[in-house]
């Protein structure tokens, strides 16, 4: 089951679409992630922790800006998990690896450089 949301504000896009993959649901995010954006996926994160999932992946392969909205939106669906459903962060390009490292945060998220390795973890 795949859906597809859109947020824009002419300027900036984020399209979000939700995948599953057995228990664990994948978010797979393209274009901007900013201060216009970030509430869509905080939104979609959430949503998809409603429903219990084993694993939520966000997959940001092809977002091609990551502004600090967006860090601030991974940090706080990190904490919304509560443990209950491991978080798991797919960034293996430039434009999202390097805020991550910047920032610190590949220490304190599960950062993945692929899509199949975030879905190898047991």
């Amino acid at each position: 089951m795949t859906s597809d949301l859109m947020a824009s504000d002419g300027g900036s896009a984020l399209t979000v679409r939700t995948e599953r993959q057995g228990a664990t649901v994948i978010l797979v995010l393209t274009g901007e992630i900013d201060l216009l954006t970030a509430p869509r996926m905080r939104e979609a994160g959430a949503e998809a922790l409603r429903e219990g999932p084993a694993a939520l992946v966000l997959d940001l392969t092809d977002v091609s800006f990551l502004a600090s909205a967006g860090l601030e939106a991974l940090v706080e669906l990190q904490e919304k998990t509560g443990g209950t459903a491991p978080l798991r962060v797919v960034a293996g390009n430039s434009a999202t690896l390097r805020p991550l490292e910047i920032t610190g945060l590949t220490e304190v998220l599960a950062v993945y450089p692929s899509l199949a390795e975030a879905l190898a973890v047991g």
